[in-house]
């Protein structure tokens, strides 16, 4: 026994997205309140699930819907989620051209629905870009954490438009869908946030709301003391290094101890912000000091702060906890 209900191609009735209709599509999906028209055999090729699916017997007293004579199948997915992936399947690289940056919502779902229907290309293409914005290398995470980002709040990538709260949402999906190589440079973008932001939570466009698990936010909370921390003691190095070609040494009999403790006043006093961590940079510019210190002291402290830097950021995986991860320098 089978029910017909025909639908005509329309927007979206919250206007955001416009289903994919294809006149010589073979089978309708429905998500939500979305019919999408498209081809069994576009996603059959590209997933296991939906070839499976397909194959299943239907049982000889099941009542089938049609939409536009083609077999309809519900899907629990978001409407939005399902666009992406749709689009992504049918227009490949000019959906995600590689030289251009996904929105962070559009990157979620390829990882979400890439993952749950086995669609390994935009799975894999989903952590690629993710991985860009929180890599395993420090070089890079250090030149992304605090680059030239359009506005407060971003983290400058390439790759995806997105902010430091939305490591929030990442966290959670790295953990539901097996990606641990996000976790660490996440946690600490997530260091960098307020405790309030870290309790709420965020929401995402379709008002769907991601939050950290307590043990996340132990971890967090526990990461954030260490980290300060070992900033603290990388800055309180300055005293101690001095460069054997320290230029006022010689001209003036005197290592840039003054200039030295001057930086120090001006980071106590909070002239200048605190670090938070050992990898938030401390440039030249940036600091009150009238008479700076010569370019091989500063080097030297900037190589001290560096290694500590680089120590640190190899012990991530065993601060959060996630001994699979191997971060490089």
């Amino acid at each position: 026994m089978s029910t017909t209900e025909e639908v005509t191609r329309k927007r979206d009735r919250d206007g955001d997205i416009e289903p994919l209709w294809f006149p010589d599509g073979n089978i309708v999906l429905i998500a939500q309140d979305a019919h999408f028209r498209v081809h069994r055999g576009v996603l059959s090729r590209n997933s296991e699930i939906f070839r499976v699916m397909f194959d299943l017997p239907q049982p000889s007293d099941a009542a089938e819907t049609y939409i536009s004579e083609c077999p309809a199948i519900p899907l629990s997915d978001r409407k939005s989620d399902v666009d992406c992936m749709l689009r992504a399947l049918y227009d490949g690289q000019n959906y995600y051209k590689h030289d251009t940056a996904l929105s962070f919502s559009v990157v979620c779902a390829l990882l979400r629905l890439g993952t749950k229907y086995q669609i390994q290309h935009l799975r894999e293409e989903a952590i690629r870009r993710l991985g860009a914005c929180f890599p395993s290398s420090l070089k890079k995470f250090e030149r992304i954490i605090d680059g030239p980002a359009v506005k407060q709040g971003e983290i400058s990538c390439r790759e995806v438009e997105i902010t430091y709260e939305d490591a929030i949402t990442v966290i959670d999906m790295a953990r539901n869908l097996d990606v641990p190589s996000l976790l660490p440079p996440a946690f600490v973008a997530c260091t960098r946030l307020p405790s309030e932001q870290l309790i709420r939570g965020v929401v995402d466009g379709c008002g769907d709301q991601s939050y950290l698990s307590k043990s996340d936010l132990i971890l967090i909370v526990d990461a954030q003391k260490t980290l300060k921390s070992e900033a603290l003691r990388s800055i309180g190095s300055l005293l101690t290094i001095s460069s054997p070609r320290c230029i006022k040494n010689i001209s003036r009999g005197r290592p840039c101890k003054r200039e030295k403790q001057a930086i120090l006043e001006a980071i106590w006093s909070g002239q200048v912000a605190p670090a938070i961590d050992p990898f938030t940079k401390l440039t030249r510019p940036n600091l009150p000091v009238q008479d700076a210190m010569c370019e091989p002291c500063w080097e030297a402290f900037h190589e001290q702060r560096q290694k500590v830097a680089r120590d640190v950021w190899a012990s991530l995986g065993v601060l959060f906890r996630v001994p699979s991860w191997k971060g490089e320098n």
